[in-house]
């Protein structure tokens, strides 16, 4: 196994119920806080990546879509819910594993919804969105 954090799922990918209503969630919800204190959470990334994209939008906050840099079936990676990262990565970079992404921040979602603050994280096999527990299995993350 290799030494990597272990992540908490607090919500996880599938079909969910949210405010009486069935939906699909898309990714899974990762724990924000560390056990010693409610500071915002580092959001790193889980393997090398290059970042393809960095957007904001109102209910999501800011977004980093990257693409893993190795030999599995994943082919984008996307964080939701963070503090603006332009500080921390540029688009079109490569960065290495463990290199801070940024962290996570309180959105309108979150609000809305009265759901804690979490980071949203998704994987895709081209333009499917696959459990990312099949990508923390193949790289070796350990999770909750």
């Amino acid at each position: 196994m290799i030494d990597r954090p272990i992540q908490k799922i607090v919500s996880p990918f599938g079909k969910r119920i949210r405010n009486g209503s069935n939906e699909s969630h898309l990714g899974i919800d990762l724990r924000c806080y560390n056990m010693l204190n409610w500071k915002k959470q580092t959001v790193i990334f889980p393997c090398d990546c290059e970042v393809l994209r960095i957007g904001f939008q109102p209910e999501w906050g800011w977004n980093v879509v990257a693409r893993p840099i190795y030999s599995g079936e994943i082919t984008e990676l996307k964080f939701i819910h963070l503090c603006d990262p332009r500080q921390n990565i540029k688009e079109n970079q490569s960065y290495n594993f463990r290199s801070q992404i940024g962290w996570t921040g309180v959105t309108e979602y979150m609000t809305k919804n009265k759901c804690g603050e979490h980071l949203h994280f998704e994987t895709l096999k081209g333009i499917n969105a696959i459990d990312p527990i099949k990508f923390y299995e193949e790289i070796g993350v350990q999770y909750e």
